[in-house]
């Protein structure tokens, strides 16, 4: 158990979360703003009710950490100041970490990944699978309520950028080759997120 990781989400912690699960014929309910038209992928797929009701560990409590209403914002010295080099790089402009040598890369432990930047819940190791990529895969979010969606152009191609809804930060991208049940593979850099398992939430729950 990494302590920085434990200090690092602990120092973020807060009441108050909710979720509307998967479900596209919720979509109503997320925020449009978070979640651009103009996008070339369509990330409203049906996840399955007994996968999605395995999202959240059974020993995950959802009230320590943030919801994704309770916006968060610094300013760009305040990011600076918080973030390690890496971390600034990957989630406040944008940038890509190495494939196959970052942290979660490998990862297969049961638990959430949160934003490294603002503790939100983003992904579960329910939804994690071993693609060739060599980053952190996921066929879909813990809750689309927690991340946002815009078109990215940056590269020969367009792509479709993943970020934080709470705090805005850049996570990776989404693309249409993933597996069942929803096709997508979000693809995130470690760099953006934090690890908890249920070894670091007890420590969290115990402040």
């Amino acid at each position: 158990m990494r302590i920085s990781v434990i200090l690092g989400v602990a120092v973020l912690i807060m009441v108050s979360c909710d979720s509307s699960g998967q479900n596209p014929e919720n979509s109503d309910a997320i925020s449009s703003d978070l979640h651009d038209p103009d996008v070339n992928v369509d990330i409203f797929r049906e996840v399955p009710e007994e996968i999605q009701s395995k999202m959240w560990p059974e020993w995950f409590d959802r009230s320590l950490f943030p919801d994704h209403e309770d916006r968060f914002e610094m300013s760009d010295e305040q990011w600076r100041d918080k973030l390690s080099r890496r971390e600034y790089r990957v989630l406040r402009n944008d940038g890509t970490e190495s494939p196959f040598v970052n942290e979660y890369h490998g990862e297969d432990g049961e638990g959430v990944y949160v934003c490294r930047g603002c503790s939100a819940p983003l992904f579960s190791s329910e939804a994690k699978f071993h693609s060739s990529s060599g980053w952190p895969s996921y066929f879909a979010p813990i809750d689309l309520n927690f991340i946002g969606v815009k078109p990215d152009d940056g590269l020969l191609s367009e792509r479709t950028e993943v970020h934080c809804a709470r705090c805005k930060s850049h996570l990776g991208h989404v693309f249409e080759d993933g597996p069942e049940p929803t096709g997508l593979r979000y693809c995130m850099n470690s760099q953006a997120m934090r690890f908890i398992d249920r070894d670091a939430h007890e420590a969290i729950e115990q402040g």
